[in-house]
């Protein structure tokens, strides 16, 4: 059984397309929160031509029944949090990225999700997510993500964004300072604008990428107060809100491994793109006011960005025009020393994952 917020999505949908595709006889099932099955089998099958899975309303008696039935549940933000588990399940926590952020316990949460297992990338987030969900390090698998499958395999992201393949193609991913979704908070400095750039400087922005010939993907994270804004459409910037990549039947990963640069803060896709070895932009404006109220998981952050610093839309323009127009690079040796550090090899995580706990 199957499960994640946003639902069918990141880590528990790479591993279902990877159990459905390699064991046809497992009952496979999926709980979703908005029952809407048509939407989700359009989903499964622009990566799948299998059907050998039922979709389930999550909230409702059968959803319940299922998973009390299931010898081994997936998800990545927890089913009825804070209950025991039963030593008939078989309970993994795949989470949703491994963290620079605090998250759970770290971050204060009062309610942890409870399970059998959960996992990491590498040796130095097996502590983290120990830590965070209040379990035993043996119990955390070092197996890297399910989701990061996604990211060797060829998809057609770009075109149903309808965005010119031919363009160098920039992704940033801001991460929330005010959340209208889950967990409700505010970290950081917010205000009504993105970091380091007014909205109404995006035109200027549109402008100068169209001289370069890029194009940039702002695709906002689901709990972000920025998915009530209404943006103006331009050519070279695509905004990507809550919900419009499931519209297009793409997941995260798979327009990740379309990027040439990526541009993030505190986000946890950083750690995902260092196994393709491309350009990284950190968006640090406010930095220091978001390690004093979210915080984050190593004593000394910033040494585990391996990527230019970018302060001001001057900053931004700067490191476009060095990697795109002079294709610079000077942070290659270090964001493979953070690799090493971070991400384990493996030809399939989520193979990785089902070996480590027997799955049968």
């Amino acid at each position: 059984m199957f499960n994640s917020f946003p639902d069918m999505s990141d880590n528990s949908f790479a591993l279902f397309l990877h159990v459905i595709e390699k064991y046809p006889k497992k009952q496979t099932i999926w709980l979703v929160k908005d029952f809407e099955p048509q939407k989700y089998h359009s989903l499964i099958q622009n990566y799948t031509g299998k059907k050998n899975y039922s979709i389930k309303n999550r909230d409702s008696l059968i959803g319940i029944y299922y998973y009390l039935r299931a010898k081994y549940v997936f998800f990545t933000h927890g089913l009825l949090n804070g209950s025991n588990i039963s030593k008939q399940h078989c309970v993994v926590n795949l989470w949703h990225g491994m963290p620079l952020k605090t998250i759970g316990l770290l971050a204060n949460d009062t309610v942890t999700q409870k399970s059998t297992f959960a996992i990491a990338t590498s040796q130095s987030y097996k502590t983290v997510i120990a830590n965070a969900f209040g379990i035993n390090q043996n119990n955390v698998l070092i197996s890297g993500q399910p989701r990061n499958d996604l990211l060797f395999t060829k998809n057609n992201c770009l075109q149903q964004l309808n965005i010119d393949t031919g363009n160098k193609i920039i992704l940033w991913t801001p991460t929330y300072r005010q959340s209208i979704v889950g967990d409700i908070r505010c970290d950081g400095t917010y205000s009504d604008n993105l970091p380091v750039i007014q909205i109404s400087e995006l035109k200027s922005l549109d402008i100068y990428l169209n001289s370069i010939s890029s194009h940039l993907i702002l695709k906002l994270h689901p709990m972000d107060i920025l998915n009530n804004k209404n943006f103006f459409k331009y050519n070279n910037i695509t905004i990507v809100k809550k919900g419009e990549l499931e519209k297009v039947n793409c997941q995260l990963n798979s327009l990740l491994s379309n990027v040439d640069i990526l541009l993030t803060d505190f986000s946890s896709i950083y750690v995902d793109f260092l196994l393709l070895d491309r350009p990284i932009g950190f968006v640090l404006e406010d930095f220091d006011s978001y390690s004093n109220s979210r915080g984050f998981v190593f004593d000394s952050p910033l040494e585990y960005m391996p990527g230019e610093p970018i302060s001001s839309l001057e900053d931004l323009k700067k490191f476009l025009h060095d990697v795109v127009i002079l294709k610079k690079d000077i942070f290659k040796e270090k964001r493979l020393e953070v690799n090493q550090q971070f991400n384990i090899i493996e030809p399939s995580y989520s193979q990785k994952i089902l070996h480590l706990i027997n799955f049968e």
